[in-house]
């Protein structure tokens, strides 16, 4: 799959500006270290979000793994980790916050915190792919 494409062809920055405005203020922890949120960061303007860490499974054992400017943080280091939204950047999204909720936060004080996926496919996006398969 040609990420930068798929980014494009789902208006990425458009999606990204929506959800720094409707998370305007919060503390953001990012889950996704990995090479679909490396391109976001370089390719588009996440400044609007207010990133406070950045979680992924590489991190586990060894968070100087992290290629970005956001502080690390271990996937079982979310549990009390002070943010207000986890943000998913990964392709899988909607598997891995479903994991997040169900094997990290559900017994801890963020049990409660929304898990949200950073960009999700467009319905023309979605339309366009069934076509494409048909």
């Amino acid at each position: 799959m040609d990420l930068e494409k798929y980014l494009q062809e789902i208006n990425a920055q458009k999606q990204i500006d929506k959800i720094a405005k409707k998370y305007k203020g919060k503390k953001v922890l990012i889950y996704g270290a990995g090479t679909f949120f490396d391109l976001i960061c370089k390719k588009y303007d996440i400044s609007k979000l207010n990133i406070v860490a950045i979680s992924d499974m590489k991190f586990a054992n060894d968070t100087s793994l992290n290629t970005t400017d956001f502080k690390a943080i271990k996937p079982d280091d979310m549990k009390d980790f002070d943010c207000d939204v986890i943000i998913v950047a990964l392709l899988n999204d909607l598997s891995v916050a479903k994991s997040i909720e169900k094997n990290i936060l559900s017994e801890s004080k963020n049990k409660k915190v929304p898990i949200v996926p950073l960009l999700s496919p467009t319905f023309k996006y979605l339309i366009k792919l069934y076509f494409e398969k048909v």
